[in-house]
């Protein structure tokens, strides 16, 4: 799986910081705009892809390891393996299984669900609102675009001012465009587009003072 910094070129970070200065220049309030590789680790859903790879070890070694028996009374087949081997086999695989699960996020991703993707990409841009003092401005208006690669989602949030005057579609609305983006295989032009829809609802409600100045970066923070 690629990293937030492979996703995002150096190019799309120019151009969003172009489109995060265009934004702000309508608005007093401030844009932050985040891309995390991934928001959690899921460490279940590893272990649930390791035990199907040592159901299917164990199913494969019965096909290939049985032994045809027959007496004067019966008639059948029997695995050749003793219990032993059979648990050695079943805990190996296990291990390689959530191994390569770890290692590959897409694999286990079959195995979340959908609420625990959306938990913890909530909870990981809560942190990333207070790592990147979203919520520090003067005027309380910050708001924070969070993008998380591995669950396929967006987050969108405002600081308490913006949140008491602009509705949740608002959010929404952003969160649709990145997701649509992503889905092209464009998340930067989906992010330019959240960009510009939050921008836009800012400057009805939180037009440029004349003394104002950026309080924070107009950069693209990257969580590999």
């Amino acid at each position: 799986m690629k990293t937030a910094s492979q996703v995002i070129t150096q190019k799309d970070r120019d151009e969003l910081h172009s489109a995060i200065a265009a934004a702000e220049r309508g608005t007093s309030a401030e844009i932050v705009v985040v891309v995390a590789t991934r928001s959690g680790r899921y460490d279940r859903a590893e272990d649930l892809f390791g035990l199907l790879l040592a159901l299917a070890s164990v199913a494969i070694a019965w096909v290939l390891y049985q032994q045809f028996h027959e007496t004067e009374w019966t008639q059948g087949q029997e695995l050749a393996l003793g219990l032993i081997p059979v648990l050695v086999l079943f805990a190996v695989w296990w291990m390689v299984g959530a191994a390569l699960a770890t290692r590959f996020p897409a694999l286990a991703r079959p195995f979340v669900p959908r609420l625990q993707f959306e938990a913890e990409v909530r909870r990981r841009g809560f942190e990333a609102f207070h790592l990147f003092r979203v919520g520090h401005t003067k005027g309380r208006s910050g708001v924070l675009i969070f993008v998380s690669l591995l669950e396929h989602m967006a987050w969108v949030d405002g600081d308490q001012q913006v949140n008491a005057v602009l509705p949740q579609e608002t959010w929404e609305n952003a969160c649709k465009a990145v997701t649509a983006g992503s889905r092209r295989g464009e998340l930067a032009v989906g992010l330019k587009e959240a960009v510009g829809l939050v921008g836009g609802a800012l400057a009805q409600k939180f037009p440029r003072a004349a003394d104002d100045r950026d309080e924070l970066p107009n950069v693209v923070h990257l969580l590999d």
